[in-house]
């Protein structure tokens, strides 16, 4: 298919349209209300369900039941909508409800701000923000194109884990434009047998963890081990040969991948890593990584560092018998290629210490 000029929000809508969304429930937000104004025109068309709830912290509970009925589910939301939602979220999660959620960031602490990109929402959704005993995967796309490849397999990846899956992006990818191609309409799968049918249901053993908690903590470990496995994904450069390597998401790690080339391109080794899910983390990158690196370094558009932590872990599990410095450059503003580049040759003159 040719590609065609679309904004970030109704790509996406157009996205879960064709690979299968049949219910959308949603609250209006900056910066996803035009990709539920979408939804609310188009998956009408397409045979779906679109619901306006009341607010954020009822929307989950909709899914789930479209959901525990085999539909796919799917709703979107920024920082204090998608913090709304958190005990409904981890509700789901403990009964293996899948549903699909993407997340538009805004900087900020709170209900965030109007006013540029954010991570800032980095460890509710890695670590779950609800009650906290369980995973979501977490896609962090870079591009207009990446969100909707990965929308695309959202609901796939969800019912065979049966997990909910988050898109976790900038605020910018929603109201950008950029040439993408569309995925190919496909219809949902079959209803899987352990969805409400409207006969006598034998409740679902895989989530009954009130009768046989130690049976259910091993199938949740299963599950997760098995995420872990299969799921992780990223993009690399220059880690054969790295002193340093630089570790970036999102829109931000477009960025910096650009700044590493042209370091490389200077003959410094430097890598770079972005991870595409951040959880699960992509531990596989970082053990690609030369043994003898000197230090890595995160990236991150917040106040305090987040990502770091998990930098630092990857880091141990790669080298156990030493300690491999970790670095850490974040701000509460988008950074440039340039600031990368300094902030790199400020490290080579010793003028910064690491965090972790």
């Amino acid at each position: 298919m040719a590609k065609e000029l679309w904004k970030g929000d109704y790509a996406f809508a157009e996205t879960a349209i064709r690979a299968g969304c049949r219910l959308f429930a949603g609250y209006p937000i900056t910066p996803t209300t035009e990709l539920m104004e979408y939804m609310a025109t188009h998956l009408p068309k397409a045979g779906g369900q679109f619901i306006q709830a009341e607010n954020e912290s009822n929307i989950p509970y909709i899914l789930e039941g479209a959901a525990a009925c085999g539909t796919y589910a799917f709703t979107t939301s920024s920082a204090p909508g998608t913090t709304m939602m958190q005990e409904g979220i981890a509700w789901a999660s403990k009964y293996d409800i899948p549903a699909v959620l993407l997340h538009s960031q805004r900087y900020g602490g709170a209900t965030g701000t109007l006013h540029g990109e954010g991570q800032t929402d980095y460890k509710r959704d890695v670590t779950g923000g609800g009650q906290g005993d369980y995973h979501t995967i977490v896609f962090a796309p870079a591009t207009i194109q990446e969100c909707v490849d990965q929308l695309y397999v959202s609901w796939e990846l969800a019912y065979k884990y049966r997990v909910w899956v988050v898109l976790h992006m900038g605020r910018s990818l929603c109201h950008m434009y950029e040439a993408i191609e569309l995925p190919p309409y496909k219809e949902p799968q079959e209803r899987p047998a352990w969805c409400l049918n409207g006969k006598k249901h034998e409740f679902d053993p895989f989530c009954n963890y009130l009768n046989d908690p130690k049976e259910y903590v091993r199938l949740q470990q299963e599950r997760y081990n098995a995420i872990i496995a299969n799921e992780q994904r990223f993009d690399a450069l220059g880690l054969e040969d790295a002193d340093y390597v630089i570790c970036a998401y999102g829109i931000p790690g477009r960025i910096a991948k650009q700044a590493v080339q042209e370091l490389r391109a200077e003959g410094h080794k430097v890598g770079f890593i972005r991870p595409i899910t951040i959880w699960p983390f992509p531990q596989k990158a970082f053990d690609q990584i030369n043994p003898d690196v000197k230090g890595l370094i995160s990236m991150e558009i917040n106040d305090l560092g987040q990502m770091k932590e998990d930098v630092a872990l990857a880091g141990k599990k790669m080298n156990r018998d030493r300690n491999i410095p970790v670095y850490a450059f974040y701000q509460g503003e988008f950074f440039n290629g340039e600031e990368v580049k300094e902030y790199f040759y400020r490290l080579l003159r010793g003028e910064v210490a690491p965090e972790l």
